[in-house]
């Protein structure tokens, strides 16, 4: 708050569009310092939220047969794109989902999901199909799901003005992920200078 009140209500008026992850203090603030600028939450990570009711799920599926390899094995080939599967990979997760169908269909409402945000343009468009995608998870019923639903609930209408901004704060996350590996390898900064140097020097 204090930086961007330095930097003066005539800029942070200009800001027309701003995206951010689903953190409320984001969110918050974003609403009294961009009094103007329309709020989209970053699709990449409802998607992230999406994957780990996904992963849980896959996870209770473990405990409950803990001989069953093909539910260990399935935690990569759940994140890979169904087209970059290699054809023994393919047979793990059918031979998994032939087992748990609950685990399929959730595997098959994120790549809808996902699609959505791929393939649709306008927000009226995104909204109907959303709508059907909602009620299809819902009738699922299962408890992964649900308490995604009511994260979804929480911040669908910022997320839907995704379209047809098409904005994410990706780049600012890649280089945020570079940042932390210059960190790890050179187990930590002390100072902020000496960081600030070192990735001025790396990035210019």
């Amino acid at each position: 708050m204090k930086y961007f009140e330095n930097e003066g209500k005539a800029l942070c008026q200009q800001v027309e569009i701003l995206s951010c992850d689903m953190w409320e203090g984001f969110a918050s603030l974003a609403k009294e310092v961009f009094p103007n600028a329309i709020n989209v939450i970053d699709r990449f990570h409802l998607v992230c939220h999406l994957g780990k009711a996904l992963e849980k799920e896959r996870k209770s599926l473990r405990r409950k047969y803990p001989q069953q390899e093909q539910f260990k094995r399935l935690h990569w080939i759940l994140k890979k794109q169904p087209d970059r599967l290699e054809q023994h990979e393919i047979e793990i997760r059918d031979k998994a989902f032939d087992q748990a169908p609950d685990l399929k269909r959730l595997y098959e409402l994120k790549l809808e999901f996902k699609q959505i945000f791929d393939n649709t343009d306008s927000k009226q468009g995104a909204e109907l199909k959303m709508e059907q995608w909602d009620k299809q998870a819902k009738e699922l019923d299962n408890p992964h799901m649900n308490r995604f639903l009511k994260l979804w609930e929480k911040w669908k209408e910022r997320a839907l003005n995704y379209f047809p901004l098409k904005i994410t704060n990706g780049v600012v996350e890649g280089i945020n992920n570079w940042i932390r590996t210059l960190i790890r390898k050179a187990y930590g900064y002390r100072n902020f200078n000496n960081l600030r140097r070192r990735i001025l020097m790396a990035k210019g």
